[in-house]
């Protein structure tokens, strides 16, 4: 077949997809998962209020550590970040009503964001993957149907809502499922790391039952994990085993929720997953109202050709980071280069021994830094295990050394023995280099030693 033909079959089919994403569908379900998506916001910042975790991770720490290129993102003095999480929960609570609905999402994301970049320490998949939803939040029509908007004049009450508003949504938990999958992929996983390691200090430490600890179990955990993640989407999409799929994803999370404790990402993952079914499944059990529309509002406008632009740039955004550790010489395990934005959820156990010390070059005096003085559990649990995180850390003690006793000409070195996925602990970098000359970048970091192997 001529190159010219394949090129104008491609052509049609981009065509012919993009109008059928124009095609307007029931509103029902992008509406249900509005309103589950502000009620389970809310609760996350109820709660943040409730266990005292506002003074705990942002007002109690001597400083944060910050992403690359977001150093001039810093907690808000005095009651500041009570009234960002207290117009985040407003915001939230407004988004489920469908009251102010497009302000309401534009508060939320960036409130949720700037809540998101304060601390690096604290990353989590499921807080990346709210910032990405409340993103996308902020484009759709999801206030056309069951929201206080409809009352008010402004208001374009709808009983349908375009095609790619809903797509966009079972995309990103797509992604989110199955690149997770793809990333279980590799030789740890497969052999029962970290599993292993975490049950067996769970029936050691926490009194979980013995046969959590033994290989039958560790391998049903490792490969029924890596199954789950390749194959939900599929089933889900698929007609015929969509409801025993739905059953599937309802009891891995439950279970996520028990052993992990990871908050509220159980829920957000069942309550996301039903915009798998049909467009029209929450009428089969809810009493929605029947909007009386004009022939205009039935049919949806293109979309403009900037905004399909984003579309597109956003969705191989999305396909194409998960892939970037690739990019970087290493297992990404060791050097952590392509860890973060990639699903790479649960794969690896980093565990650091490390001391840091300032040497004062002019008097030729060395000091043991004891990190506990100026740092909480959380964060150091985090900043010895990762090299991004210990280049910030090592900058945070040069500055506040100086501040102490005046004298700008010292060093800051360190002696890191790490330990991943419960290999034997290896020393990670010189202990004789200068920290505080290393610059933090999004390249390949040549600074420490190469992983000794892969097994």
């Amino acid at each position: 077949m001529p190159k010219h033909s394949r090129l104008n079959e491609l052509k049609a089919f981009v065509r012919n997809w993009a109008a059928d994403l124009q095609q307007p569908v029931d509103i029902a379900s992008l509406t249900v998962f509005r309103i589950a998506f502000g009620i389970l916001m809310f609760e996350v910042v109820f709660k943040t209020f409730r266990a005292g975790l506002i003074d705990e991770y942002f007002i109690r720490p001597i400083f944060t550590f910050t992403y690359i290129g977001f150093d001039w993102v810093h907690p808000l003095p005095g009651y500041g970040m009570y009234i960002v999480f207290a117009v985040m929960g407003i915001a939230a609570a407004m988004v489920a009503l469908g009251f102010l609905y497009r302000y309401a999402a534009v508060t939320f994301f960036i409130t949720f964001s700037y809540f998101f970049l304060l601390e690096q320490t604290r990353y989590l998949n499921h807080f990346y993957l709210i910032v990405l939803l409340a993103f996308i939040m902020i484009f759709l029509p999801a206030n056309r149907c069951l929201a206080l908007d409809n009352l008010m004049p402004w208001g374009k009450p709808s009983n349908t809502t375009p095609k790619w508003s809903v797509w966009i949504l079972q995309f990103q938990m797509a992604v989110v499922y199955f690149y997770g999958g793809i990333a279980k992929l590799n030789v740890d996983w497969l052999r029962g790391e970290p599993i292993r390691l975490w049950f067996t200090d769970m029936v050691f430490y926490g009194g979980y039952p013995k046969f959590c600890a033994s290989e039958w179990f560790i391998y049903f955990i490792s490969y029924g994990g890596l199954l789950f993640d390749l194959l939900i989407v599929p089933f889900l999409i698929w007609k015929k085993t969509r409801l025993a799929a739905f059953v599937l994803v309802v009891l891995f999370h439950a279970s996520n929720h028990f052993i992990w404790n990871i908050g509220i990402f159980p829920f957000m993952g069942i309550a996301a997953t039903t915009i798998f079914f049909g467009y029209s499944w929450p009428r089969r059990f809810l009493k929605f109202p029947k909007y009386a529309e004009s022939a205009e509002a039935r049919h949806t406008r293109p979309l403009h050709p900037i905004a399909s632009t984003v579309f597109v740039l956003y969705c191989l955004t999305q396909l194409l980071v998960p892939f970037r550790h690739w990019l970087y010489p290493g297992p990404v395990k060791w050097t952590e280069e392509g860890h973060k934005f990639s699903w790479r959820m649960k794969l690896r156990s980093r565990r650091a021994d490390m001391s840091f010390y300032v040497h004062d070059k002019d008097s030729e005096k060395i000091y043991k830094v004891t990190t506990d003085d100026f740092l909480l559990p959380h964060q150091i649990s985090k900043a010895e295990a990762d090299p991004e995180l210990i280049l910030l850390l090592a900058q945070k003690i040069k500055a506040k050394h100086q501040e102490i006793t005046g004298n700008q000409n010292i060093e800051v070195r360190a002696t890191c023995y790490l330990s991943v996925n419960a290999r034997e602990p290896q020393l990670y970098f010189d202990p004789n280099m200068d920290l505080t000359k290393i610059k933090r970048t999004h390249g390949h970091n040549n600074w420490f030693y190469p992983m000794k192997t892969e097994y």
